[in-house]
């Protein structure tokens, strides 16, 4: 699936999904090391089998770079 990380706080964040389905939670955990979070990055995600409080949560992302490159 693909999506925008609409925000962003120190460990974790929310991404809309392009399908227009509710957003999803993202840990710090699931996110790329060598590529720093910024509202607005495109991903590519996996939805986790498992819902938080905050709802259902995306995890193995993918940020999708310009160019079509991509780093995970």
């Amino acid at each position: 699936m693909m999506g925008v990380l609409t925000s962003w706080s120190s460990d974790h964040g929310m991404i809309k999904p392009d399908d227009g389905g509710e957003p999803l939670y993202v840990s710090i955990a699931d996110w790329p090391r060598s590529v720093p979070p910024r509202v607005g990055m495109r991903v590519a995600f996996e939805i986790a089998d498992e819902e938080l409080p905050e709802g259902a949560c995306a995890r193995a992302c993918l940020v999708v770079m310009s160019g079509g490159e991509a780093n995970g």
